[in-house]
């Protein structure tokens, strides 16, 4: 009986050993993996309520440019149109009832809105801010003298969209209004303003279109004077005469940058949302989802991971229990002989070798730990490959979708230009009217700019590929130089370039087309970038056993943050020269390229407002 109880008493103690050194930490750790959890579920849906209105954000200033670019197009590359707007702002003030050109005006302008599907009218307003012409015919003769648009126009004496804001009583309705100056010739008077009214819809398909963001998920946009602005998912909330007023659009308008938070919408419902300055259109753009719907989907996470550590502790339990009699085993037989010996039998021994048991037990357990370690690490280093994958894929992804943005972004111009001046030549073909030849000097225009957007293309890919091969051959640097010079001069006439010459002939094992497309970029970057009276310089000159080819423009420069990632791809400065020029950013990638598979280097040393020096190095032999 008393052997009995020894052997209960031990084995509750070995059982309460277990079940502390195993229970107890994993309720701990469980508790804390479930708050990580939670906390994680969070940080997730801002991440992706802030992707989501990053991308909005992207489309809705694109949107914006487009509009601009679009109304350029209609009068740089159709002279029909010009022409007309001309003669309704030549003869605005001497005969402002000329119905006959107002009807003509109307036809054409109706016509371009088919394929322009961005705008809602399109309308020429005098200087004295008199609608002369609309594609709506009644609101001809109205008065825009008063309207932000107006005045921006005329002042600014340049493109300029106007913000989201209620327009004057006789037009009644929230709008977003692009203009253009119109001049009586390049640089002259400004006549009047070329304008056109945004398609709203066009603005809330953007703002409608699938987010993955739930049922209760939604992006809107939010004027400064807290008026909805685009339309709601919901019912009874009409865009421009909804209220909305909360701390996070309070925090945006005023410090125009985006916030996270937890808050009140306008229907009074507790939202997880994330909010983005716009200010193209001086306008909040936020995303959001119910707190309900969110926190329901954590909940569901909370209770598997309840369960999972339940099913935990059940299986911590039996383990404990198991381990705790195979313990207790060569004790009892212990405990047994010992007991014999007590009553008498001094012969007895125990025939229980401990030593051996111990060790036994102590070279599997460490057999275990050593197939444990094992497989952790194995496992550690799947998970870093994983990792790694999903790094290197995510990356891919983005660049793949930047590439497609930039690329669409750049081609559309030139392919927009190209589809309006074809029109417009189809349109004389049919009418028997000769092509004017100036329409084909820009269709070819268009065509050169698509072509070189997709060489440049084409080269990067080769070059990811390391499938570009070089034509090594010795000639001279000198007439590469020269030819380079002259091409430059025939695209612009007059730049000032100062060429200083090596005194001997220096002949390098190169690929010559490759180092005249390096040197042509560079010259013609500088070309581009810089105002045309600001000279370029460049030099050539040895230095041990190396060729220098510098190149130096004095114009605006390039600040130390554009100049870090400058010769990475699809990256181009910031500046409004740069803005104007288009291209996909990959010149000087592929130049910095084509150099390092000559053994060379490419660098770059530039001030803001002094100008930037690129020097080639090339190895003489």
């Amino acid at each position: 009986m008393k052997n009995k109880l020894f052997r209960e008493s031990l084995l509750l103690q070995y059982f309460s050993i277990f079940l502390f050194v195993s229970i107890l930490p994993l309720i701990f750790s469980s508790y804390f993996i479930i708050q990580h959890q939670t906390e994680e579920s969070v940080r997730q849906v801002f991440a992706q309520l802030d992707s989501v209105a990053t991308i909005k954000e992207n489309r809705v200033q694109e949107w914006v440019k487009s509009m601009k670019d679009d109304l350029a197009a209609i009068v740089e590359i159709n002279p029909n149109v010009n022409s007309q707007l001309l003669m309704l702002l030549n003869s605005s003030d001497k005969q402002n009832n000329n119905l006959k050109e107002k009807k003509i005006f109307q036809k054409t302008m109706q016509e371009m809105l088919i394929p322009l599907n961005k705008f809602d009218e399109l309308f020429v307003l005098s200087k004295d801010g008199i609608i002369l012409g609309s594609s709506n015919i009644s609101n001809i003769g109205a008065f825009r003298g008063k309207q932000i648009y107006f005045s921006k126009g005329i002042l600014k004496a340049g493109s300029f969209v106007q913000s989201f804001s209620l327009s004057s009583r006789a037009e009644g309705l929230n709008t977003v209004i692009t203009i253009l100056p119109i001049r009586n010739k390049f640089g002259g008077e400004i006549l009047g303003l070329f304008c056109a009214r945004a398609s709203l819809k066009y603005l809330d398909n953007i703002m409608f279109s699938h987010t993955g963001m739930g049922k209760s998920g939604e992006t809107i946009l939010i004027g400064e004077n807290h008026v909805l602005l685009s339309g709601s998912r919901f019912e009874n909330f009409p865009s421009g005469m909804t209220y909305i007023r909360n701390i996070i659009i309070d925090n945006t308008i005023l410090n125009q940058v985006g916030f996270n938070d937890v808050f009140k919408d306008y229907r009074n419902q507790e939202v997880v949302g994330v909010s983005k300055w716009v200010p193209e259109l001086k306008t909040v753009l936020i995303s959001k989802q119910d707190s309900a719907e969110v926190y329901q989907g954590i909940k569901k996470s909370i209770i598997i991971s309840i369960f999972i550590v339940v099913i935990a502790i059940g299986g911590a339990v039996f383990i404990s229990i198991y381990f705790s009699r195979r313990i207790i085993e060569p004790i009892n037989v212990l405990s047994a002989t010992a007991q014999r010996i007590a009553d008498g039998e001094l012969n007895l021994r125990v025939d229980l070798n401990l030593n051996n048991e111990l060790g036994s037990l102590g070279k599997s357990f460490n057999q275990m730990t050593e197939s444990l370690n094992e497989k952790m690490i194995e496992s550690k280093k799947n998970i870093e490959s994983l990792l790694i994958a999903r790094e290197e894929a995510e990356k891919a992804t983005a660049l793949k979708a930047r590439f497609l943005d930039i690329a669409a972004h750049e081609l559309r111009t030139p392919v927009t230009a190209f589809s309006l001046l074809l029109q417009l030549t189809q349109k004389q073909l049919e009418n028997g009217k000769p092509v004017d030849a100036s329409v084909l000097i820009r269709l070819r225009g268009q065509a050169n700019r698509i072509a070189n957007l997709v060489v440049d293309l084409l080269d990067v890919s080769r070059l990811e590929r390391g499938t570009i091969t070089l034509n090594l051959e010795l000639y001279d640097l000198n007439l590469i130089i020269t030819d380079c010079i002259a091409d430059l001069e025939l695209r612009e006439s007059g730049r000032s370039i100062k060429y200083t010459k090596f005194s001997e002939k220096i002949e390098l094992r190169i690929d010559v087309l490759r180092i005249t497309q390096v040197i042509t970029n560079i010259l013609e970057n500088a070309r581009k970038y810089t105002p045309k009276d600001s000279p370029i310089e460049i030099i050539v000159e040895k230095k041990e056993s190396k060729c220098l080819i510098s190149i130096t423009d004095h114009g605006p420069g390039i600040s130390e943050s554009q100049q870090s990632v400058l010769f990475t791809p699809f990256t181009r400065g910031t500046t409004d020269l740069t803005s104007r020029s288009g291209g996909l950013g990959l010149g000087l990638y592929i130049s910095r390229e084509i150099i390092k598979l000559h053994s060379g280097t490419i660098s770059l040393v530039s001030k803001m407002n002094s100008g930037s020096i690129f020097t080639i190095e090339l190895p003489l032999s």
